[in-house]
Protein backbone atom coordinates (compact mmCIF):
# COMPACT_ATOMS: atom_id res chain seq x y z
CA UNK A 1 0.00 0.00 0.00
CA UNK A 2 2.70 2.33 0.98
CA UNK A 3 4.83 1.70 -2.20
CA UNK A 4 1.10 2.14 -4.12
CA UNK A 5 1.01 5.33 -2.66
CA UNK A 6 4.42 6.78 -3.38
CA UNK A 7 4.03 5.42 -6.82
CA UNK A 8 1.31 7.78 -7.26
CA UNK A 9 3.11 10.60 -5.59
CA UNK A 10 5.83 10.19 -7.91
CA UNK A 11 4.02 9.57 -11.00
CA UNK A 12 1.77 12.98 -10.06
CA UNK A 13 4.72 14.77 -9.37
CA UNK A 14 6.57 14.30 -12.67
CA UNK A 15 3.40 15.64 -14.18
CA UNK A 16 3.75 18.94 -12.29
CA UNK A 17 5.48 22.51 -14.53
CA UNK A 18 8.25 24.37 -13.02
CA UNK A 19 5.91 26.44 -11.47
CA UNK A 20 3.18 23.96 -10.20
CA UNK A 21 6.87 22.53 -8.27
CA UNK A 22 7.64 25.82 -6.77
CA UNK A 23 4.07 26.16 -5.26
CA UNK A 24 4.23 22.79 -3.48
CA UNK A 25 7.53 22.75 -1.86
CA UNK A 26 6.30 26.36 -0.73
CA UNK A 27 3.95 24.87 0.54
CA UNK A 28 5.76 22.19 2.07
CA UNK A 29 7.88 24.35 3.74
CA UNK A 30 5.17 26.42 5.33
CA UNK A 31 2.89 23.61 6.69
CA UNK A 32 6.06 22.35 8.52
CA UNK A 33 7.14 25.38 9.79
CA UNK A 34 3.42 25.85 10.93
CA UNK A 35 3.48 22.50 12.18
CA UNK A 36 6.37 22.94 14.39
CA UNK A 37 5.42 26.73 15.24
CA UNK A 38 1.84 25.40 16.23
CA UNK A 39 3.69 22.37 18.49
CA UNK A 40 6.37 25.18 19.77
CA UNK A 41 3.16 27.42 21.04
CA UNK A 42 1.18 24.12 22.35
CA UNK A 43 4.52 23.30 24.55
CA UNK A 44 4.53 26.50 26.42
CA UNK A 45 0.89 26.66 26.53
CA UNK A 46 -0.31 23.28 28.13
CA UNK A 47 3.62 22.52 30.14
CA UNK A 48 4.75 24.19 32.96
CA UNK A 49 8.97 25.09 33.37
CA UNK A 50 9.86 22.81 36.41
CA UNK A 51 13.30 22.15 38.33
CA UNK A 52 16.02 19.53 36.95
CA UNK A 53 18.94 18.42 38.68
CA UNK A 54 22.05 19.47 37.17
CA UNK A 55 24.33 22.41 36.24
CA UNK A 56 27.25 23.86 37.72
CA UNK A 57 27.37 27.53 39.94
CA UNK A 58 30.50 28.84 39.63
CA UNK A 59 30.28 31.33 42.50
CA UNK A 60 33.19 34.38 42.87
CA UNK A 61 33.89 35.31 47.08
CA UNK A 62 36.31 38.06 48.21
CA UNK A 63 38.18 36.73 51.29
CA UNK A 64 39.41 32.84 52.15
CA UNK A 65 37.89 30.48 54.49
CA UNK A 66 39.58 29.76 57.50
CA UNK A 67 37.33 27.55 59.34
CA UNK A 68 34.71 26.28 57.71
CA UNK A 69 32.80 24.63 60.75
CA UNK A 70 30.02 26.53 62.82
CA UNK A 71 31.99 27.52 65.92
CA UNK A 72 34.65 28.67 64.71
CA UNK A 73 33.78 30.65 61.42
CA UNK A 74 34.16 34.50 61.13
CA UNK A 75 34.56 35.33 57.99
CA UNK A 76 31.90 35.55 55.56
CA UNK A 77 33.41 33.24 52.86
CA UNK A 78 33.98 30.13 55.90
CA UNK A 79 30.16 31.34 56.83
CA UNK A 80 29.01 30.86 53.24
CA UNK A 81 30.22 27.16 52.90
CA UNK A 82 29.28 26.39 56.35
CA UNK A 83 25.79 27.36 55.48
CA UNK A 84 25.62 24.72 52.95
CA UNK A 85 27.93 21.79 54.74
CA UNK A 86 25.80 22.04 57.82
CA UNK A 87 22.41 21.81 59.09
CA UNK A 88 20.82 22.81 62.40
CA UNK A 89 17.83 21.19 64.27
CA UNK A 90 15.79 24.28 62.93
CA UNK A 91 16.61 26.63 59.54
CA UNK A 92 14.58 29.96 58.90
CA UNK A 93 12.75 29.40 55.82
CA UNK A 94 12.29 31.43 52.54
CA UNK A 95 8.76 33.55 54.75
CA UNK A 96 11.27 34.29 57.67
CA UNK A 97 9.72 31.44 59.52
CA UNK A 98 11.27 28.75 62.14
CA UNK A 99 10.92 24.79 60.31
CA UNK A 100 12.05 21.91 61.53
CA UNK A 101 15.47 20.76 59.82
CA UNK A 102 17.16 18.12 61.69
CA UNK A 103 14.12 18.02 63.91
CA UNK A 104 11.02 16.55 63.64
CA UNK A 105 9.30 18.66 65.62
CA UNK A 106 9.89 20.91 68.95
CA UNK A 107 7.54 20.70 72.29
CA UNK A 108 7.84 23.95 74.22
CA UNK A 109 6.94 23.61 77.86
CA UNK A 110 3.97 26.12 78.88
CA UNK A 111 6.22 28.09 81.33
CA UNK A 112 8.71 28.60 78.03
CA UNK A 113 11.88 26.88 79.98
CA UNK A 114 11.78 23.89 78.24
CA UNK A 115 12.23 22.71 74.87
CA UNK A 116 12.20 19.02 73.72
CA UNK A 117 13.76 18.30 70.19
CA UNK A 118 12.81 14.82 68.60
CA UNK A 119 15.52 14.31 65.56
CA UNK A 120 14.84 12.43 62.23
CA UNK A 121 15.17 9.38 62.49
CA UNK A 122 16.15 9.55 58.39
CA UNK A 123 19.08 12.38 59.16
CA UNK A 124 22.42 11.28 58.10
CA UNK A 125 25.61 12.75 57.84
CA UNK A 126 27.70 13.09 54.75
CA UNK A 127 29.78 9.81 55.80
CA UNK A 128 25.92 7.81 56.61
CA UNK A 129 26.32 7.80 60.09
CA UNK A 130 22.93 9.17 62.03
CA UNK A 131 22.52 12.49 63.62
CA UNK A 132 21.62 11.79 67.10
CA UNK A 133 21.61 13.72 69.97
CA UNK A 134 25.09 13.21 70.96
CA UNK A 135 25.97 15.07 68.37
CA UNK A 136 23.66 17.85 69.40
CA UNK A 137 24.94 17.78 72.92
CA UNK A 138 28.36 17.04 71.90
CA UNK A 139 28.00 20.26 69.69
CA UNK A 140 26.60 22.64 72.22
CA UNK A 141 29.18 21.69 75.14
CA UNK A 142 32.04 22.74 72.79
CA UNK A 143 30.28 25.60 71.65
CA UNK A 144 30.69 26.71 75.49
CA UNK A 145 34.01 25.19 76.48
CA UNK A 146 36.18 28.45 76.89
CA UNK A 147 39.31 27.13 75.76
CA UNK A 148 38.03 26.90 72.14
CA UNK A 149 36.78 30.41 72.17
CA UNK A 150 34.23 29.75 69.66
CA UNK A 151 31.52 32.67 69.02
CA UNK A 152 28.63 30.93 69.36
CA UNK A 153 29.75 29.78 73.12
CA UNK A 154 27.61 33.11 74.93
CA UNK A 155 24.53 32.16 73.36
CA UNK A 156 24.44 28.72 75.30
CA UNK A 157 25.05 30.09 79.00
CA UNK A 158 23.10 28.95 81.30
CA UNK A 159 21.74 26.18 79.24
CA UNK A 160 21.39 23.26 80.23
CA UNK A 161 21.43 20.04 77.37
CA UNK A 162 19.87 16.22 78.55
CA UNK A 163 19.63 13.47 75.91
CA UNK A 164 17.40 10.84 76.97
CA UNK A 165 17.48 8.72 73.96
CA UNK A 166 19.41 9.03 70.74
CA UNK A 167 16.59 10.80 69.04
CA UNK A 168 15.58 12.87 71.82
CA UNK A 169 17.21 16.06 72.90
CA UNK A 170 16.21 18.35 75.99
CA UNK A 171 17.14 21.96 76.27
CA UNK A 172 16.55 23.71 80.18
CA UNK A 173 16.43 27.63 80.48
CA UNK A 174 16.81 29.07 83.58
CA UNK A 175 14.66 31.69 82.35
CA UNK A 176 12.21 31.62 79.65
CA UNK A 177 13.62 33.18 76.74
CA UNK A 178 11.38 34.12 73.11
CA UNK A 179 15.10 34.17 70.85
CA UNK A 180 16.18 31.06 72.14
CA UNK A 181 14.99 28.99 69.17
CA UNK A 182 16.69 31.00 67.08
CA UNK A 183 19.78 29.31 68.76
CA UNK A 184 18.65 25.90 66.75
CA UNK A 185 19.66 26.52 63.51
CA UNK A 186 23.42 26.24 64.74
CA UNK A 187 24.99 23.35 62.62
CA UNK A 188 25.57 20.71 64.28
CA UNK A 189 28.93 18.64 64.27
CA UNK A 190 29.34 14.90 63.91
CA UNK A 191 30.66 13.77 67.16
CA UNK A 192 32.47 10.50 66.16
CA UNK A 193 34.79 13.12 63.51
CA UNK A 194 35.78 15.29 66.44
CA UNK A 195 35.08 13.32 69.62
CA UNK A 196 38.73 12.96 70.25
CA UNK A 197 39.85 16.35 69.45
CA UNK A 198 41.27 18.57 71.90
CA UNK A 199 41.77 22.08 72.20
CA UNK A 200 44.83 22.54 69.49
CA UNK A 201 43.54 20.00 67.60
CA UNK A 202 40.14 21.30 67.17
CA UNK A 203 41.74 24.14 65.48
CA UNK A 204 44.45 22.83 63.04
CA UNK A 205 41.91 19.80 62.31
CA UNK A 206 41.89 19.36 58.63
CA UNK A 207 37.96 18.85 59.02
CA UNK A 208 37.77 22.55 59.53
CA UNK A 209 38.30 22.72 55.67
CA UNK A 210 37.18 19.22 54.69
CA UNK A 211 34.07 19.44 56.66
CA UNK A 212 31.57 16.41 57.43
CA UNK A 213 28.02 17.64 57.85
CA UNK A 214 24.80 16.90 57.31
CA UNK A 215 23.54 19.90 54.80
CA UNK A 216 22.60 19.86 51.17
CA UNK A 217 25.78 19.96 49.96
CA UNK A 218 29.05 17.61 50.60
CA UNK A 219 32.27 18.66 50.77
CA UNK A 220 34.22 17.47 47.16
CA UNK A 221 37.75 19.14 46.70
CA UNK A 222 39.76 22.02 47.16
CA UNK A 223 42.52 23.52 44.32
CA UNK A 224 45.30 25.39 45.98
CA UNK A 225 47.39 27.98 44.41
CA UNK A 226 51.39 27.82 44.59
CA UNK A 227 51.32 29.68 47.92
CA UNK A 228 49.21 26.75 49.09
CA UNK A 229 46.25 29.12 49.58
CA UNK A 230 42.53 28.01 48.09
CA UNK A 231 42.04 28.76 44.74
CA UNK A 232 38.52 26.63 44.29
CA UNK A 233 36.56 25.08 46.73
CA UNK A 234 33.99 22.20 45.28
CA UNK A 235 30.84 21.14 46.77
CA UNK A 236 28.56 18.26 45.41
CA UNK A 237 24.62 17.96 46.31
CA UNK A 238 23.96 15.18 49.03
CA UNK A 239 21.51 12.87 47.59
CA UNK A 240 20.26 12.36 51.14
CA UNK A 241 19.93 15.56 52.80
CA UNK A 242 16.66 16.95 54.47
CA UNK A 243 14.25 18.02 52.26
CA UNK A 244 15.72 16.26 49.19
CA UNK A 245 18.87 16.56 46.78
CA UNK A 246 19.35 20.09 45.99
CA UNK A 247 18.54 20.73 41.97
CA UNK A 248 22.71 22.84 41.58
CA UNK A 249 24.52 19.79 41.33
CA UNK A 250 27.48 21.14 42.21
CA UNK A 251 28.66 24.91 43.78
CA UNK A 252 32.48 26.40 42.84
CA UNK A 253 33.33 28.80 45.09
CA UNK A 254 36.27 30.63 43.61
CA UNK A 255 38.27 33.06 46.16
CA UNK A 256 39.60 36.34 45.13
CA UNK A 257 42.18 39.00 46.68
CA UNK A 258 40.14 41.89 46.04
CA UNK A 259 36.49 42.92 44.14
CA UNK A 260 38.34 44.15 41.57
CA UNK A 261 40.40 40.75 41.03
CA UNK A 262 36.92 39.20 41.27
CA UNK A 263 35.47 41.34 38.30
CA UNK A 264 37.52 40.50 35.97
CA UNK A 265 37.00 37.35 36.20
CA UNK A 266 33.70 37.63 35.95
CA UNK A 267 33.83 39.72 32.66
CA UNK A 268 36.07 36.91 31.75
CA UNK A 269 33.67 34.09 31.97
CA UNK A 270 35.25 32.68 34.63
CA UNK A 271 32.66 32.68 36.91
CA UNK A 272 29.13 33.34 36.78
CA UNK A 273 27.66 34.43 40.23
CA UNK A 274 29.07 37.33 43.02
CA UNK A 275 28.63 38.18 46.16
CA UNK A 276 28.45 41.33 48.29
CA UNK A 277 29.67 43.56 45.12
CA UNK A 278 29.79 46.64 46.43
CA UNK A 279 26.73 49.58 45.83
CA UNK A 280 29.56 51.70 43.65
CA UNK A 281 31.01 49.23 41.79
CA UNK A 282 27.47 47.37 41.17
CA UNK A 283 26.56 50.79 40.06
CA UNK A 284 29.49 51.32 37.69
CA UNK A 285 29.56 47.97 36.14
CA UNK A 286 25.25 47.19 35.94
CA UNK A 287 25.81 47.38 32.33
CA UNK A 288 28.42 45.18 31.87
CA UNK A 289 26.98 42.29 34.76
CA UNK A 290 23.66 42.38 32.29
CA UNK A 291 25.35 42.05 29.05
CA UNK A 292 27.27 38.90 30.30
CA UNK A 293 23.82 37.77 31.41
CA UNK A 294 24.21 38.54 34.91
CA UNK A 295 21.22 40.00 37.27
CA UNK A 296 21.57 42.11 39.75
CA UNK A 297 19.55 41.43 43.00
CA UNK A 298 19.32 43.63 46.04
CA UNK A 299 18.49 41.80 49.06
CA UNK A 300 17.42 43.96 52.03
CA UNK A 301 19.39 43.63 55.11
CA UNK A 302 18.82 44.78 58.66
CA UNK A 303 21.61 46.86 59.26
CA UNK A 304 19.51 49.98 60.06
CA UNK A 305 21.57 53.26 60.07
CA UNK A 306 20.22 56.97 61.87
CA UNK A 307 21.61 59.86 63.62
CA UNK A 308 21.13 58.98 68.04
CA UNK A 309 20.94 62.01 69.50
CA UNK A 310 23.61 62.62 73.13
CA UNK A 311 20.49 62.77 74.92
CA UNK A 312 22.77 61.44 78.08
CA UNK A 313 25.77 63.15 76.99
CA UNK A 314 26.44 65.62 80.09
CA UNK A 315 28.96 67.91 78.04
CA UNK A 316 26.04 69.10 75.82
CA UNK A 317 25.77 72.69 75.39
CA UNK A 318 22.69 74.36 77.42
CA UNK A 319 21.18 75.34 74.11
CA UNK A 320 21.36 71.74 72.68
CA UNK A 321 20.40 70.38 75.45
CA UNK A 322 17.07 72.02 75.11
CA UNK A 323 16.58 71.91 71.50
CA UNK A 324 17.42 67.57 71.91
CA UNK A 325 14.59 67.62 74.69
CA UNK A 326 12.03 69.17 72.14
CA UNK A 327 9.78 66.54 69.69
CA UNK A 328 8.97 69.25 67.52
CA UNK A 329 13.16 70.10 67.11
CA UNK A 330 14.29 66.92 66.15
CA UNK A 331 11.35 65.97 63.73
CA UNK A 332 12.49 69.51 61.91
CA UNK A 333 15.72 67.99 62.01
CA UNK A 334 13.81 64.70 60.01
CA UNK A 335 11.76 66.68 57.77
CA UNK A 336 14.37 68.06 56.78
CA UNK A 337 16.20 65.31 55.10
CA UNK A 338 15.71 64.29 52.04
CA UNK A 339 16.15 60.09 52.64
CA UNK A 340 16.06 59.16 48.76
CA UNK A 341 19.35 61.23 48.13
CA UNK A 342 20.30 59.45 51.12
CA UNK A 343 19.73 56.25 48.82
CA UNK A 344 20.70 57.25 45.29
CA UNK A 345 24.15 59.04 46.72
CA UNK A 346 25.47 57.39 49.91
CA UNK A 347 24.14 53.97 48.59
CA UNK A 348 24.61 54.86 44.72
CA UNK A 349 20.99 53.30 44.67
CA UNK A 350 20.93 50.16 46.50
CA UNK A 351 18.98 50.57 49.80
CA UNK A 352 16.10 51.26 51.56
CA UNK A 353 14.53 54.08 53.33
CA UNK A 354 14.06 53.61 56.90
CA UNK A 355 11.92 54.90 59.79
CA UNK A 356 11.52 53.04 62.60
CA UNK A 357 13.10 50.79 64.93
CA UNK A 358 12.24 47.66 62.82
CA UNK A 359 14.06 47.32 59.49
CA UNK A 360 12.12 46.71 56.48
CA UNK A 361 13.92 43.74 56.14
CA UNK A 362 12.27 41.97 59.12
CA UNK A 363 9.58 43.69 60.19
CA UNK A 364 7.18 42.61 62.75
CA UNK A 365 4.30 45.48 62.21
CA UNK A 366 3.21 44.40 58.49
CA UNK A 367 2.88 41.48 56.38
CA UNK A 368 5.88 39.42 54.67
CA UNK A 369 4.64 39.83 51.58
CA UNK A 370 4.55 43.78 52.18
CA UNK A 371 7.53 44.60 53.87
CA UNK A 372 10.50 42.39 52.07
CA UNK A 373 12.20 44.90 49.97
CA UNK A 374 9.72 47.33 50.93
CA UNK A 375 11.29 51.10 51.13
CA UNK A 376 8.70 51.69 54.32
CA UNK A 377 9.16 50.46 57.72
CA UNK A 378 5.56 51.23 59.19
CA UNK A 379 2.15 51.89 59.07
CA UNK A 380 3.43 55.83 60.00
CA UNK A 381 6.48 55.43 57.92
CA UNK A 382 4.63 58.37 54.53
CA UNK A 383 4.72 60.63 57.52
CA UNK A 384 8.43 60.18 59.22
CA UNK A 385 9.74 59.61 56.02
CA UNK A 386 8.59 62.20 54.02
CA UNK A 387 10.95 65.43 53.23
CA UNK A 388 9.42 68.80 53.69
CA UNK A 389 11.65 71.94 53.93
CA UNK A 390 8.81 74.28 55.18
CA UNK A 391 7.29 71.89 57.46
CA UNK A 392 10.77 71.76 58.99
CA UNK A 393 10.88 75.47 59.70
CA UNK A 394 7.15 75.50 61.26
CA UNK A 395 7.80 73.54 63.75
CA UNK A 396 11.07 74.89 64.49
CA UNK A 397 9.28 78.42 64.63
CA UNK A 398 6.63 76.48 67.29
CA UNK A 399 9.27 75.18 68.86
CA UNK A 400 10.46 78.44 69.97
CA UNK A 401 13.11 79.18 66.95
CA UNK A 402 13.95 81.90 64.53
CA UNK A 403 16.25 82.75 61.92
CA UNK A 404 17.71 85.98 62.72
CA UNK A 405 18.80 88.34 60.47
CA UNK A 406 22.51 86.09 59.31
CA UNK A 407 20.14 83.56 59.06
CA UNK A 408 21.39 81.89 61.66
CA UNK A 409 18.78 80.16 63.59
CA UNK A 410 18.56 81.29 67.44
CA UNK A 411 16.46 80.49 70.63
CA UNK A 412 13.25 82.90 70.20
CA UNK A 413 13.22 83.48 73.73
CA UNK A 414 16.80 83.91 74.97
CA UNK A 415 18.56 85.15 77.88
CA UNK A 416 20.99 86.29 76.01
CA UNK A 417 22.10 89.81 74.14
CA UNK A 418 22.65 87.88 71.09
CA UNK A 419 21.51 84.89 71.00
CA UNK A 420 23.70 82.33 70.19
CA UNK A 421 23.28 79.72 66.93
CA UNK A 422 22.11 76.15 67.35
CA UNK A 423 25.24 74.27 66.83
CA UNK A 424 25.21 70.16 66.48
CA UNK A 425 28.45 68.13 65.71
CA UNK A 426 27.97 64.95 63.74
CA UNK A 427 30.22 62.50 64.60
CA UNK A 428 29.97 59.01 62.50
CA UNK A 429 32.69 56.95 60.07
CA UNK A 430 35.42 58.08 58.09
CA UNK A 431 35.51 57.00 54.29
CA UNK A 432 32.24 54.89 53.97
CA UNK A 433 28.78 55.30 52.94
CA UNK A 434 27.89 56.88 56.16
CA UNK A 435 30.93 59.86 55.82
CA UNK A 436 28.75 60.71 52.24
CA UNK A 437 25.64 60.47 54.26
CA UNK A 438 26.80 62.75 56.65
CA UNK A 439 28.09 65.31 54.62
CA UNK A 440 24.03 65.43 53.11
CA UNK A 441 22.49 65.61 56.26
CA UNK A 442 24.92 68.38 56.97
CA UNK A 443 23.51 70.13 54.27
CA UNK A 444 20.09 69.42 55.19
CA UNK A 445 20.44 71.11 58.65
CA UNK A 446 22.63 74.02 57.17
CA UNK A 447 19.36 74.81 55.40
CA UNK A 448 17.52 75.34 58.40
CA UNK A 449 19.91 77.92 59.82
CA UNK A 450 21.74 75.50 62.52
CA UNK A 451 25.79 75.27 62.40
CA UNK A 452 26.72 71.83 61.56
CA UNK A 453 30.28 69.98 61.69
CA UNK A 454 30.69 67.04 60.39
CA UNK A 455 33.19 64.54 62.66
CA UNK A 456 34.45 61.96 61.18
CA UNK A 457 36.61 59.22 62.69
CA UNK A 458 38.42 55.62 61.57
CA UNK A 459 36.21 52.78 63.32
CA UNK A 460 38.09 51.87 66.63
CA UNK A 461 38.23 55.83 67.48
CA UNK A 462 34.77 56.22 67.07
CA UNK A 463 34.28 53.64 69.19
CA UNK A 464 36.42 54.40 71.72
CA UNK A 465 36.10 57.95 72.11
CA UNK A 466 32.48 58.89 70.78
CA UNK A 467 30.56 55.38 71.27
CA UNK A 468 31.95 54.02 74.50
CA UNK A 469 31.50 57.28 76.44
CA UNK A 470 28.84 58.42 74.60
CA UNK A 471 30.27 61.80 74.11
CA UNK A 472 28.35 62.78 70.74
CA UNK A 473 25.92 65.63 69.76
CA UNK A 474 24.79 63.05 67.04
CA UNK A 475 26.22 59.96 66.21
CA UNK A 476 25.23 59.20 62.45
CA UNK A 477 25.49 55.26 63.15
CA UNK A 478 24.00 51.17 63.06
CA UNK A 479 22.46 48.89 64.57
CA UNK A 480 21.77 45.05 63.43
CA UNK A 481 18.57 44.03 64.18
CA UNK A 482 19.02 40.06 64.81
CA UNK A 483 15.95 37.76 63.26
CA UNK A 484 14.36 37.71 66.72
CA UNK A 485 13.39 40.99 66.23
CA UNK A 486 14.56 41.27 70.58
CA UNK A 487 15.62 45.10 70.26
CA UNK A 488 16.24 44.80 74.34
CA UNK A 489 19.83 45.48 74.33
CA UNK A 490 19.06 48.43 71.75
CA UNK A 491 16.29 50.50 73.70
CA UNK A 492 15.94 49.28 77.41
CA UNK A 493 16.79 51.83 79.76
CA UNK A 494 19.42 49.49 81.76
CA UNK A 495 21.84 49.15 78.35
CA UNK A 496 22.08 52.83 78.36
CA UNK A 497 25.29 52.47 79.71
CA UNK A 498 28.41 50.63 78.15
CA UNK A 499 29.04 47.90 77.30
CA UNK A 500 25.04 48.20 76.64
CA UNK A 501 24.13 49.56 73.15
CA UNK A 502 21.32 51.75 74.07
CA UNK A 503 23.32 54.46 72.76
CA UNK A 504 21.09 57.32 72.52
CA UNK A 505 20.38 56.56 76.29
CA UNK A 506 16.41 56.48 75.56
CA UNK A 507 14.52 55.67 78.57
CA UNK A 508 10.57 54.56 78.65
CA UNK A 509 9.01 52.58 81.12
CA UNK A 510 6.24 51.00 78.52
CA UNK A 511 9.14 50.17 76.42
CA UNK A 512 11.20 48.32 78.99
CA UNK A 513 8.06 46.92 79.81
CA UNK A 514 7.21 45.64 76.47
CA UNK A 515 10.45 44.74 75.94
CA UNK A 516 10.53 42.38 79.05
CA UNK A 517 7.82 40.82 77.70
CA UNK A 518 8.96 40.32 74.36
CA UNK A 519 12.02 38.36 75.85
CA UNK A 520 9.78 36.13 77.61
CA UNK A 521 7.02 35.22 75.80
CA UNK A 522 6.78 31.20 75.41
CA UNK A 523 5.80 32.11 71.49
CA UNK A 524 7.46 33.19 68.17
CA UNK A 525 4.12 33.77 66.66
CA UNK A 526 4.48 37.79 66.00
CA UNK A 527 0.68 38.23 65.63
CA UNK A 528 0.97 37.54 69.04
CA UNK A 529 3.11 39.54 70.15
CA UNK A 530 2.49 42.18 67.93
CA UNK A 531 0.82 44.61 70.42
CA UNK A 532 4.44 44.74 72.31
CA UNK A 533 5.91 45.63 69.23
CA UNK A 534 3.66 48.25 68.15
CA UNK A 535 4.71 50.14 71.64
CA UNK A 536 8.01 49.52 71.12
CA UNK A 537 7.69 51.24 67.62
CA UNK A 538 5.22 53.86 68.43
CA UNK A 539 6.75 55.29 71.63
CA UNK A 540 10.37 54.93 69.68
CA UNK A 541 9.19 56.89 66.22
CA UNK A 542 6.96 59.47 67.96
CA UNK A 543 9.96 60.44 70.78
CA UNK A 544 12.43 60.56 67.92
CA UNK A 545 15.89 59.57 69.88
CA UNK A 546 17.47 58.64 67.09
CA UNK A 547 16.29 59.84 63.27
CA UNK A 548 16.09 56.50 61.09
CA UNK A 549 17.22 56.59 57.55
CA UNK A 550 18.49 53.96 55.70
CA UNK A 551 19.53 50.65 54.94
CA UNK A 552 22.18 49.47 52.80
CA UNK A 553 21.15 46.40 50.24
CA UNK A 554 23.35 42.99 49.91
CA UNK A 555 24.07 43.10 46.03
CA UNK A 556 24.04 39.74 44.84
CA UNK A 557 24.73 38.97 41.25
CA UNK A 558 23.21 35.44 39.73
CA UNK A 559 23.21 34.18 36.25
CA UNK A 560 19.60 34.83 34.42
CA UNK A 561 19.42 31.66 34.00
CA UNK A 562 19.49 30.68 37.91
CA UNK A 563 15.53 30.59 38.80
CA UNK A 564 14.16 30.03 42.54
CA UNK A 565 16.51 32.14 44.21
CA UNK A 566 15.78 33.86 47.53
CA UNK A 567 14.82 37.55 47.18
CA UNK A 568 13.42 38.22 50.68
CA UNK A 569 15.82 40.09 53.66
CA UNK A 570 18.80 38.59 54.92
CA UNK A 571 21.07 39.51 58.54
CA UNK A 572 24.14 37.20 57.10
CA UNK A 573 25.33 37.48 53.42
CA UNK A 574 25.58 33.45 53.66
CA UNK A 575 21.23 34.11 54.36
CA UNK A 576 21.28 34.39 49.92
CA UNK A 577 20.87 30.22 49.98
CA UNK A 578 17.97 30.49 52.50
CA UNK A 579 16.14 29.04 49.18
CA UNK A 580 19.64 26.66 47.48
CA UNK A 581 17.65 23.75 47.65
CA UNK A 582 14.55 24.97 45.63
CA UNK A 583 17.04 26.98 43.26
CA UNK A 584 18.04 25.72 39.69
CA UNK A 585 20.54 26.63 36.66
CA UNK A 586 19.03 23.57 34.39
CA UNK A 587 15.04 23.55 33.93
CA UNK A 588 12.52 21.53 32.19
CA UNK A 589 8.97 21.27 30.78
CA UNK A 590 6.58 18.77 31.41
CA UNK A 591 2.47 18.46 31.88
CA UNK A 592 1.13 20.12 34.69
CA UNK A 593 -0.07 16.52 35.66
CA UNK A 594 3.04 14.81 36.06
CA UNK A 595 4.73 17.83 37.73
CA UNK A 596 1.96 16.63 40.13
CA UNK A 597 3.06 13.36 40.74
CA UNK A 598 6.25 14.37 41.38
CA UNK A 599 5.08 16.36 44.35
Amino acid sequence: MKHRFSNAFNNLYRKFGPLEKAVFWIAAVVLTVSALTLTWFSAQAFTVEVPKHGGILREGVVGYPRFINPLLAVTDTGKDIGALIYSGLVRIDSNGKIVPDLAEKIDTSADGKTYTVTIRKNAVFHDGKPVTSEDVAYTILTAKDNSIKSPEGVKWQGVDVQTPNPQTVVFTLKEPFYPFIYNLTLGILPKHIWNNADTDEFTLSIYNLEPIGSGPYKFDSIIRDTNGLPSEYHIKAFKKAIGGEPYISEIVFTFYKTEDEMLRAYTEGKIDSMQGLSPEIALQNRSIIEGKNGVLIPLSQPRLFGVFFGQGNASLSPQLKVALSNVKFKQALSLSIRRQDLIDNALFSFGNIETGPFSSAFNPLIPIASFVGSTTASTTAPTLGSYNVEAAKNLLTEAGYVLNDEGKLTEKKSSEKVPSQISITLSTVSGTELERAGKIIQESWKALGIDVKLQTYEGEELNQKVIKNRNFDALLFGLVIPRSLDLYPFWHSSERKDPGVNISGYSNKNVDAALERIRKATTTDRTILQNDFRIVNDSITSELPTIFLFSPSYVYVIPKEMKGVYTGGILEPYNRFTNITESSIEQQRIWPIFNTFNQ
